[in-house]
């Protein structure tokens, strides 16, 4: 069952939407390149870097193993 208000992020400041997360897909992206909530200019704790990619709903492989073989 997915919750998109549950799963998104909102400014702390404003309330305004953040980072829109519907399961692995992202909608709404309201952060500007320096990590400020595009509404207000608060901001936001984290590490950003722009836009995020287009990963999509999808799986992708992972290996867990030993760091080194």
């Amino acid at each position: 069952m997915h919750d998109p208000r549950g799963e998104s992020s909102f400014c702390p400041s404003c309330g305004a939407l953040l980072i829109e997360r519907q399961g692995y897909r992202l909608g709404a992206y309201e952060l500007t390149a320096e990590g400020s909530c595009a509404s207000c200019g608060t901001r936001i704790p984290g590490v950003f870097a722009g836009r995020p990619g287009g990963w999509g709903n999808r799986f992708l492989p992972v290996r867990v193993g030993p760091l080194f073989d």
